[in-house]
């Protein structure tokens, strides 16, 4: 289980993730991981679902990565990826809906802007233009995005919009299989128009997580933010 933001910005592609993960082994378990990482420069991929699931996901396309002899394009990928995600559903579904997954692709370009693209757990891919939640926690932080997500704001405000979300399902305990788990969330900046040098070398642009500073900035906004909306909802219950 898992919560996933990706949106398209003003000036770029961003991809918010939570950090708790849990199995049912041995009864319940939670533990933190990454859910974002990156299989070739420049495309990033999250997925809600069966942690388990996802990893054999995970393993199968950089394991299909490291097989070819050439380079593999970010277009063959996504092909890759579309063909993986069905197969690795179709021997869970109708058995195993908690295996079930879906994913999220982000995408830096040199010529034209970043793009977001959801990928169903048939396969499917779509190209999104605004946001896309994928998770468990989707309905709740839907809440937040339909109110106040805006395809004028910068990736960095997207970016505070999706950890705010994130830390009030786990604080107000909306969705146990969402949280951070005393960490802060994974953030990726996905902007628009790269640019390199001869040597390949990115001079501009590039695709990246946000870093331990712009993540205590981050956290510092939504720790008052989360105290604000607290507390306009006791004003607002108070007899």
């Amino acid at each position: 289980m898992t919560l996933i933001i990706g949106s398209r910005c003003a000036d770029g592609v961003v991809l918010i993730a939570d950090r708790i993960v849990t199995t049912q082994s041995n009864g319940l378990v939670f533990y933190c991981t990454d859910k974002l990482f990156s299989v070739l420069d420049h495309v990033v991929i999250g997925s809600s679902g069966s942690s388990g699931n996802f990893e054999l996901f995970r393993n199968h396309v950089l394991s299909y990565i490291n097989r070819k002899s050439t380079k593999v394009s970010a277009d063959d990928i996504l092909l890759t990826l579309s063909n993986q995600t069905y197969h690795l559903n179709e021997r869970y579904r109708g058995r195993n809906s908690n295996a079930i997954f879906d994913i999220l692709l982000g995408r830096a370009y040199q010529d034209r802007p970043s793009t977001l693209t959801y990928v169903n757990s048939y396969g499917l891919p779509n190209s999104e233009e605004g946001y896309r939640i994928i998770g468990s926690g989707t309905r709740y932080a839907k809440v937040f995005l339909e109110r106040m997500w805006n395809r004028d704001m910068p990736m960095g405000k997207v970016a505070e919009l999706g950890y705010f979300a994130i830390q009030y399902v786990e604080q107000l305990k909306l969705d146990h299989t969402v949280g951070l788990g005393g960490q802060k969330p994974q953030i990726w900046y996905i902007p628009d128009n790269y640019k390199e040098n001869d040597e390949k070398d990115i001079t501009f642009g590039i695709d990246r997580l946000a870093n331990d500073q712009e993540l205590q900035i981050l956290e510092s906004r939504v720790k008052e933010k989360v105290k604000r909306f607290d507390d306009y909802l006791a004003a607002f219950f108070k007899d």
